[in-house]
């Protein structure tokens, strides 16, 4: 099987980018998202993978979504964590999956620091439950999904997007042919193995 558009994929990661800002627009208002949406966000993660030839590595995606639902349980239970905030993370990761996790992490990490301190500047309302302040986490998984995608994470598969426009057995000799210059480089000392 093939990537089927890469172009259509772009499309989906527009739309998604948009599902993603309406969850934050939602948690943001209301300290909620809305199930449909988790819904919508997993069904165009599906199409994307499909149209974009990530679904090579879907079953990577799954099982990192699937570890981090149960970490994230854990932070549930002791009320660290909505479970609106869960799921959505959830599909975060499934997006993300094992190739941008750690660049999704950071970003999660650094917009969540952004989200504190606008709480604490009183930018962005929080409320109080049992004594604890709560503030919406949705906005700062949607902006730290966007960027990694602005930043290249879910583009589509070339290798997939080049084995069906050609023989693997090309795609397959000049993937190790473009591997050996990074290698070499162009004399023994400009290499990775030339600097040795």
């Amino acid at each position: 099987m093939m990537a089927l558009s890469p172009a259509l994929s772009n499309v989906i990661l527009a739309l998604t980018g948009i599902v993603l800002l309406k969850a934050a627009l939602t948690d943001l208002q209301t300290f909620k998202i809305r199930n449909e949406l988790i819904v919508v966000l997993v069904c165009l993660f599906a199409l994307h993978a499909l149209f974009s030839g990530r679904w090579t590595d879907v079953h990577w995606n799954l099982a990192l979504a699937v570890f981090m639902f149960f970490v994230m349980l854990i932070f549930y239970s002791l009320k660290w964590m909505g479970g609106g905030d869960v799921k959505l993370l959830t599909v975060g990761f499934l997006w993300a999956g094992p190739d941008c996790a750690l660049v999704f992490a950071l970003l999660l990490a650094g917009f969540a620091v952004v989200n504190v301190v606008a709480a604490a500047l009183g930018l962005v309302k929080f409320r109080e439950n049992n004594g604890r302040k709560r503030i919406a986490f949705a906005p700062v998984i949607a902006a730290a999904l966007i960027a990694s995608g602005l930043m290249g994470c879910f583009q589509p598969n070339q290798y997939v997007i080049k084995l069906s426009q050609t023989t693997p057995y090309i795609v397959a000799a000049s993937e190790v042919g473009s591997f050996f210059p990074l290698l070499w480089g162009e004399g023994w000392d400009e290499g990775l193995l030339g600097q040795v």
